[in-house]
């Protein structure tokens, strides 16, 4: 944990667990029926690539409930440079570290150019 991220109250919370009945996917779902596009970064130790798609996928079920596409072409761990951009939940991969790099943007701005019909917040 990087402290200078958080306010000091963040500490009082740091160390508890929320219990096993609530998970990050719950979190990306109540964005739907909205569009929603992660990046992942190749070179972030600290992240789990897999565990994030594995919360997307399980998110996408949010928009598919709704009757729209969510995460398309999950069938498996994306490699870098590889995107997930067709539905209305989309991944992709940076072979970078984490941070906001042309690459980041050239995808993100690609995720709105095939949901341009969509409002984005």
């Amino acid at each position: 944990m990087l402290p200078y991220w958080f306010c000091k109250n963040y500490l009082k919370y740091a160390q508890q667990g929320f219990g096993t009945e609530f998970d990050q996917h719950y979190i990306v779902a109540a964005i739907a029926p909205r569009n929603v596009c992660a990046n992942l970064a190749e070179l972030d130790f600290w992240a789990d690539q897999k565990s994030t798609q594995l919360c997307y996928m399980a998110a996408s079920e949010a928009w598919e409930r709704l009757g729209i596409d969510g995460l398309i072409g999950s069938d498996h761990y994306i490699s870098p440079k590889e995107m997930l951009l067709d539905g209305n939940v989309g991944i992709f991969m940076t072979p970078t570290h984490h941070f906001l790099s042309r690459h980041a943007w050239n995808n993100f701005m690609e995720f709105m150019r095939v949901h341009k019909k969509h409002n984005f917040i």
